[in-house]
């Protein structure tokens, strides 16, 4: 009878990874403004764990950046961007690979204020002014005047001028 011996050789290796820390970019909270106003700050984030060494702002509009380079940069919407409604903004770092993030930006009419027609005032006098059915999208009103007579109250949607 024949034997067969076998010989099983286990070969031991040895490997070394090395595991890097995730660089993240973070574009900051969608937002609604109002169609007259710019994003004063984009208020966006980079790890610096993983050693981000640049960051880029790219939209989906056509507004412009005050410094695409910056995390904080100001973002002025066009017209075309308020047309659409909204706007999103990318925020792309490297240096670990290359991370993304973005933030929509939701556009609305900005508020408006029609108070009619110059008035005639004669000294002593005093005029009310209705301006409730001509304020639209607007949360609050306050009344200043370039004469010398004062508001009953700068506040108010009909306020009495003297």
């Amino acid at each position: 009878m024949k034997t067969h011996l076998l010989l099983f050789i286990a070969f031991c290796l040895t490997y070394t990874t090395q595991v890097s820390a995730q660089c993240t970019v973070n574009a900051g909270l969608d937002v609604t403004i109002c169609s007259n106003q710019m994003i004063n700050s984009l208020g966006g984030s980079a790890s610096k764990g993983a050693s981000v060494t640049s960051i880029a702002w790219t939209t989906s509009g056509t507004g412009t950046f005050s410094n695409p380079t910056s995390l904080t940069a100001y973002y002025t919407p066009s017209a075309a961007d308020k047309a659409a409604g909204s706007v999103t903004l990318t925020l792309t770092g490297t240096g670990c690979g290359t991370v993304t993030d973005a933030v929509v930006i939701t556009i609305i009419p900005g508020p408006t204020a029609v108070v009619g027609p110059d008035q005639t005032l004669c000294k002593y006098g005093l005029t009310t002014i209705n301006a409730s059915t001509a304020i639209t999208i607007a949360t609050g009103v306050t009344w200043t005047t370039n004469g010398n007579g004062t508001f009953s109250d700068t506040h108010s949607l009909t306020p009495v001028y003297t």
